[in-house]
């Protein structure tokens, strides 16, 4: 299992509370223990990811809707 974590701040740095961000697999196979995470008071949400037996090359995209132009991928 990977830790994957995210932090939520707003326009001026600052961390942001209460956001749900979303996790999901966009490649490769695995599972996630958790696809939505609300972020905690230091603005961070985070969930675990487990690779699949496979071989190849996995990726994550982490996202909010409150920010949908602002995304992550974890490769």
């Amino acid at each position: 299992p990977q830790p994957l974590q995210a932090g939520v701040r707003d326009a001026y740095g600052n961390a942001v509370s209460g956001v749900p961000v979303n996790f999901s697999i966009q490649q490769g196979g695995g599972s996630l223990s958790a696809d939505v995470v609300t972020s905690n008071a230091s603005g961070n949400a985070s969930t675990t990811y487990t690779l699949s037996r496979y071989a190849g090359a996995s990726s994550v995209r982490v996202g909010t809707s409150a920010a949908p132009q602002a995304q992550a991928i974890f490769e």
